[in-house]
């Protein structure tokens, strides 16, 4: 089953309640949630009735992103849309990334542009440019490593929907779940609390 509603997850617990029952495994468009009690609640739903299921930003998916296994110090992540339904994207390249693990996060203007600086319980650092303006590039990525190396800078250009649509039907196909729930839990935290931390700017919001 699809669940393709992706302006609107507010829908998405009431269909996966629809759904769930019929124990067939599940992919749920990006946002996943709205907010970290709902994101829960759609997988306590899922556990109940023992069905597979994720939820993921193409660009997790994405060919230049893929081969990563390195330890990395510190990302920024650049891109462009409008901040409720393009943040995802930021947020899920972060914690793929970086892991879950995300302290805290200040966003630094008031703007339709934002600016956020994420800090993680062990002292590494995450960047999220997003820009909603006509013109803007597309999604990139600048890596830095825990190791003495230069670091590396990243078009998210290749692959992603095919690649995303790959690990959809591996699931369907008995493979298993390619996203962990507790990062999708986590992305989905991370993006309430960076709209918290808009309200307050410069700020250090604990997600």
């Amino acid at each position: 089953i699809l669940i393709l509603s992706p302006d609107n997850p507010e829908n998405h617990l009431r269909y996966a309640k629809a759904v769930f029952p019929c124990r067939k495994p599940c992919y749920i468009d990006k946002t996943f949630a709205l907010d970290r009690a709902t994101a829960e609640a759609i997988f306590a739903e899922a556990e109940k009735y023992g069905v597979p299921t994720f939820s993921s930003s193409a660009l997790r998916f994405a060919a230049e992103l893929r081969d990563i296994t390195e330890p990395v110090q510190s990302v920024s992540v650049n891109g462009w849309g409008a901040f409720d339904i393009y943040t995802i994207h930021f947020t899920e390249i972060a914690v793929r990334l970086l892991g879950s693990e995300v302290d805290s996060v200040m966003v630094t203007n008031h703007t339709k542009n934002v600016t956020a600086a994420l800090r993680y319980r062990d002292g590494r650092t995450a960047s999220l440019n997003m820009f909603e303006v006509e013109g803007a590039p597309g999604f990139s990525v600048s890596v830095e490593w825990k190791e003495n190396k230069p670091g590396t800078y990243l078009n998210l250009s290749r692959d992603f929907f095919m690649n995303l649509l790959s690990a959809v039907l591996d699931m369907f196909d008995g493979k298993g779940v390619p996203v962990k729930k507790e990062e999708t839990i986590a992305v989905i935290a991370l993006i309430e609390a960076i709209r918290r931390a808009r309200e307050t700017p410069f700020t250090l919001v604990k997600v």
